[in-house]
């Protein structure tokens, strides 16, 4: 609850996948959201969770350029 808390839908069941590590379920969710989603801070949200899901993959580089697009998107 603490994690997720202020997150509603979509955002916080993602960040519950990524929680109880099932990352390939998160990554098809934020993928689908990525894909549907034109409202930019919603874009940097998912990179994000797609970076920190990368990471814990082991696709380092991967998460980078997750990370590296939420930041530019933020900017």
């Amino acid at each position: 609850e603490e994690e997720t808390q202020g997150l509603t839908g979509w955002r916080r069941i993602a960040k519950l996948l990524i929680r109880v590590g099932q990352l390939n379920k998160a990554e098809e969710l934020c993928l689908t959201l990525l894909r549907q989603t034109s409202d930019q801070h919603d874009q940097a949200y998912y990179h994000n969770d797609m970076g920190r899901i990368k990471d814990q993959q082991g696709d380092y580089e991967e998460a980078i350029r997750h990370y590296e697009r939420a930041l530019a998107v933020n900017e």
